[in-house]
């Protein structure tokens, strides 16, 4: 389960909250996430009651388990009262939030499942910590072998240089050894 709360300061030491408690917050979260396990805990009743009363925005039940109804279940609190807004089917932006939120199946840390993602304004999923690190893996590795062509022409080019310079005397040479004054060819 989880919480976001836009707009809070972060703690003013090292110390790190051990939870969430609304009345020291002074914040009401803007998204709630609840994550069934394989036994519910009151989140169509109690939580969902709870959430809407204190005006928690988005509230989001997934149940990766659930096998006749739908796993994932978006409302927001329109007018006072929880609305259906998504069935996980696609991405749901939330425009308060700054992101959407939506499940696809994918491979993540070995497993091939059903997972929640973050979203943008266009629906491109957000890339995973693991995926964020390949990318930029792969851009060091690309930005290297480019060096190194770069590194490999600047040489080639080089050593071309130096031999056509070096042609060019030993065909000076030649001329001089012909009684021929190369500087005197125009």
């Amino acid at each position: 389960d989880g919480l976001l709360s836009l707009g809070l300061k972060s703690p003013p030491d090292e110390n790190l909250r051990s939870s969430y408690v609304l009345w020291d917050e002074k914040v009401i979260p803007q998204f709630v996430l609840e994550v069934v396990s394989k036994s519910p805990g009151k989140e169509y009743t109690d939580k969902f009651k709870i959430y809407q009363s204190i005006g928690i925005l988005y509230y989001l039940v997934y149940s990766p388990l659930r096998k006749r109804k739908a796993r994932f279940q978006l409302y927001q609190l329109i007018d006072g009262e929880y609305v259906l807004q998504s069935d996980g089917s696609k991405p749901y932006w939330m425009p308060e939030v700054g992101l959407g939120i939506g499940v696809e199946k994918q491979i993540y840390g070995g497993n091939q499942r059903e997972w929640l993602y973050w979203y943008d304004e266009n629906n491109v999923r957000c890339p995973t910590p693991i995926e964020r690190a390949n990318v930029e893996a792969a851009a060091r590795t690309a930005a290297e072998q480019l060096a190194a062509i770069e590194t490999q022409r600047a040489n080639t080019e080089a050593a071309v240089r130096i031999a056509t310079q070096q042609e060019n005397e030993a065909l000076r040479q030649r001329l001089r050894e012909l009684g021929i004054d190369p500087d005197s060819i125009a």
